[in-house]
Formats: structure tokens, C-alpha cells, sequence
């Protein structure tokens, strides 16, 4: 199974672009496969690396009290023990000889029989997450962030839109869009004023936010419309996403004069295709929106 996963091209192709590092080994800790985003953390190139095990002066973890943990305590080595996926946060050794602070999660590889053949580790440079949290707040700064929500406005969602979509037809790996409405606002803002009713939509924005994976982007269009662009899914993987998005926004509630104040919201999904562009994909979502009639519908 771990050797598929290595000799599969276009999944290969798709971790060597996204943004956090990834690397395979065996049940003896050797590494087999080290993406891009690994070299630039680490330093390592591929070729230095593959074939080696990961404890041979390579990243050698340690924790924040400077344990090394190859020895005891490794995050790898008690997954390939146990099959338990793991997170944690460790401190890596760069080529250079400093020590990089880094998130890591640990996911078992099975074989055909069900036995642990190797593990997967994804990590990402604490100090990039640092670094995106003051670009979020330069992002306020330009009016980058919806006022009412603290979500990324229609601006944002357009600049990311064209670029992700172009991403996504150049490497070759499914993007979904959905158009997401909040349902039943107008009645919200008749029956408890205008007030409650933006409570309501701040409500939904940070549900969708709290939802939306890290490789995906949600913002507000316009008014009680949202937007979320989903990364890597085919049509199976985005219409699980949607449901979840629906499933925990009708279980949303505010309180008004002892009241709960909930809605809903209706979802209309499409891939994007291979002529697609910014236009293209807002068009058929919006120009379909209003015939569909029930929950959710991927067009």
C-alpha cells in the first residue's frame, strides 16, 4: 500500500504543491518519499534523505524541555507500534543545525493483511502559522475581512478564486465551490429586528469559518450569501463537506428574550471544469440557484 502511495504520480504531484511538509516511511522508520514543502522546512533535499531513517541526523525531535524523542517518545516509532494517529508539536533539526518549531501529525499505512507497513507525518513550521497570523491582521487592516462577520470578504474570495482555480487546472486536482444562503433572514429581521437578524448571519459565517478545513477558504459574497472554495475533493468528497456545512449550521442557535433564533442554510455546488474560470463558475452557480429547490445539489 505505502509503495502505491509512492508510485501514484498524480497524488505525488499534488503533495509536492501543497503548503506543509510530508514524508513516508517504513516499518523501520526509513523514508521512502519527501515532498518540497519538506525540503524547504527542513533544508534536506529528497535525494539526501530518502532511503535514510529519519532518526540519522536528519530531524532528530526534541521536545521543548530538549528531549530527544527518536529515543523515547518519537511520534512516529509509537504509531507504527500502535497504529494510533498523532499530533503534537516538536522542535526539528535543520540542515543549518538550528531547531524549527513544527505541528506534526502522525497517520498509520496498512498493508493488504491490515499491518502497519509504515506511517505518514505531515508538519508545518509554527513559525509560517505566526507569520499568516499577521498577514490576517494586515488583511483587516485593507478591508480584506467582511465588517460584520470577521470573515474574508467578496474581495479576498475573488483574488483566491482565480488563483486557486488556475491551480487547480494546471496541477490536475478537483476544486469544488459552493454557494452558500442563508435562509429566512427577512422573516428574522421582522420578527426580531434587523439586529438579531445580522447576529444571526455573524452566527453562520462563524460556523462555516469554524468548519472549513485548513486547505479551504470561506467568505461572505454579499449580504446572506457565502462562498467556500474546497481543495482536492471529487464529487463524492465535496458533497460530504457540504452536508456538514448544513448539518451544523441548522444546529446553530442565538438567544432572544429567552427565545432560541436558528435558520438554515441551502447549498449549490459544481467542480470546476476545464475551461472554468472566476466568471464561469459564479455564473452556472448563480444562474442554477434558483432552481434548485432542495437542500443541497451539486450542478
Amino acid at each position: 500500500m505505502i509503495n502505491l502511495f509512492i508510485d501514484d504520480k498524480k497524488l505525488v504531484k499534488i503533495l509536492n504543491n501543497i503548503n506543509s511538509g510530508v514524508y513516508a516511511l517504513d516499518n523501520k522508520r526509513n523514508i521512502l518519499f519527501w515532498n518540497k514543502k519538506a525540503e524547504d522546512i527542513t533544508g534536506f533535499y529528497s535525494d539526501e534523505v530518502i532511503g535514510k531513517s529519519c532518526k540519522d541526523n536528519i530531524l532528530e525531535h526534541i521536545n521543548e524541555a530538549g528531549r530527544n524523542l527518536c529515543h523515547h517518545g518519537c511520534p512516529v516509532s509509537s504509531t507504527l507500534a500502535d497504529g494510533r494517529e498523532r499530533e503534537t508539536q516538536v522542535f526539528l533539526h535543520h540542515k543549518e543545525g538550528h531547531r524549527i518549531p513544527v505541528s506534526v501529525k502522525v497517520f498509520p499505512v496498512y498493508d493488504d493483511g491490515n499491518m502497519i507497513e509504515g506511517a505518514i507525518e505531515i508538519f508545518d513550521d509554527l513559525r509560517e502559522k505566526e507569520k499568516f497570523l499577521e498577514e490576517i491582521k494586515k488583511y483587516k487592516e485593507i478591508a480584506y475581512m467582511d465588517s460584520g462577520t470577521g470573515i474574508p470578504n467578496k474581495k479576498y474570495l475573488e483574488d483566491n478564486l482565480t488563483r486557486i482555480i488556475n491551480e487547480s487546472q494546471k496541477f490536475n486536482y478537483g476544486t469544488g465551490i459552493l454557494l452558500i444562503e442563508v435562509q429566512n433572514i427577512p422573516k428574522i429581521n421582522d420578527e426580531h429586528g434587523i439586529e438579531t437578524g445580522d447576529r444571526v448571519i455573524k452566527m453562520i459565517a462563524k460556523n462555516l469559518n469554524a468548519n472549513t478545513r485548513n486547505s479551504d477558504l470561506t467568505g461572505r459574497l454579499e449580504g446572506n450569501k457565502f462562498l467556500s472554495i474546497v481543495r482536492f475533493v471529487e464529487k463524492d468528497q465535496l458533497k460530504i463537506i457540504a452536508e456538514k456545512y448544513i448539518n451544523t449550521a441548522n444546529a446553530c442557535f442565538i438567544m432572544k428574550d429567552d427565545k432560541k433564533i436558528s435558520t438554515e442554510i441551502k447549498i449549490i455546488g459544481t467542480l470546476v471544469r476545464e475551461n472554468d474560470d472566476n466568471q464561469t463558475v459564479k455564473k452556472r452557480l448563480f444562474e442554477n440557484r434558483k432552481k434548485v429547490t432542495d437542500t443541497f445539489r451539486i450542478i
